[in-house]
C-alpha cells in the first residue's frame, strides 16, 4: 500500500464520511481547508510529528509531548478563529501559542533534542510563517488605524 504524502494530508480529500448521509464533514472542512495558514500550521504539526519520534524516551515523554501539544493547539486556534465573528482574541491567543512553540523548539534545540540543526530550523522557519501570518490576519481584522 502507497504511503500518502504531505501533500495528500493538506489536500482536501474528495470523499468524506458523513454523519447523517450528508456532506456535513465536507462542508466543515471546507471552511478552513483551503486556508494558507491553516495548511502551514498541518505541516508544521506533520514536521513534530515525525521528529518527536525520533527523541530519546526522556525528551519524547516531556518536551515532546508539550510540542505536540503546542502544534495541535495552533490547528485548533486556526479553526476556532476562521469561524468566529469576532476573531480578535483568538488570533491574539494564537499569535501567544506559536511564541510558546518557538521557545519549546528552541529549548528543544538546546538540549539536542533534535536528531540536527535542519529539522530545528525547519520548525523554527514553519512557526515564523505562522507568526507572520497570523499577525497579518489579525491586522486585517483590525482594520486600518483610524486617522486621528
Amino acid at each position: 500500500m502507497e504511503r500518502p504524502t504531505l501533500a495528500d494530508a493538506v489536500r482536501p480529500r474528495r470523499t468524506l464520511l458523513a454523519r447523517d448521509g450528508t456532506a456535513f464533514e465536507r462542508a466543515l472542512m471546507a471552511r478552513y481547508q483551503h486556508l494558507p495558514i491553516y495548511a502551514e500550521a498541518y505541516r508544521l504539526a506533520l514536521h513534530v510529528e515525525q521528529q518527536v519520534q525520533g527523541f530519546s524516551n526522556k525528551h519524547r515523554a516531556a518536551i515532546g509531548a508539550d510540542l505536540r501539544h503546542a502544534t495541535q493547539a495552533i490547528l485548533r486556534l486556526i479553526v476556532r478563529a476562521n469561524s468566529e465573528a469576532d476573531r480578535r482574541l483568538t488570533l491574539s491567543s494564537l499569535s501567544a501559542q506559536v511564541e510558546e512553540f518557538l521557545i519549546l523548539a528552541r529549548l528543544s534545540k538546546d538540549l539536542k533534542a533534535f536528531s540536527g540543526l535542519s529539522a530545528y530550523e525547519q520548525c523554527a522557519n514553519l512557526a515564523c510563517s505562522l507568526g507572520r501570518q497570523t499577525e497579518g490576519w489579525l491586522r486585517s481584522v483590525k482594520g486600518p488605524r483610524p486617522d486621528v
